[in-house]
């Protein structure tokens, strides 16, 4: 059985949105997925980033820890369009796995 192993790269509107010192609006920047077969080989990659709504601009933290810049969102496809390219790439209904921190969620 193959399986899809998806990693979201998100950031914050700390600065624009905050209840009781905690962000409270985060935005998905990147998805990245990896599709593995049955002994967790790597057969199929994807990645795109993902045009912010909500963001002005990236956060200095989340610039500094991915490497990610403004210039590379600018051109990026709006999030409706990235899930979709994602989602139309399935070859087989690969079941996918959703990783979010230490977190792992099966998505059917």
């Amino acid at each position: 059985m193959n399986h899809i192993v998806i990693d979201l790269e998100f950031d914050s509107m700390a600065k624009v949105f905050k209840r009781g010192g905690k962000p409270t609006y985060q935005e998905i920047i990147e998805i990245g997925a990896v599709k593995l077969d049955s002994e967790y080989n790597v057969i199929d990659t994807f990645q795109t980033f993902v045009h912010p709504v909500f963001l002005f601009r990236l956060s200095d933290t989340v610039k500094n820890l991915t490497g990610i810049t403004d210039c590379d969102l600018a051109g990026a496809p709006m999030i409706a369009s990235a899930l979709h390219s994602l989602i139309s790439g399935r070859a087989g209904r690969a079941p996918m796995i959703f990783t979010r921190g230490l977190r792992m969620t099966r998505i059917r």
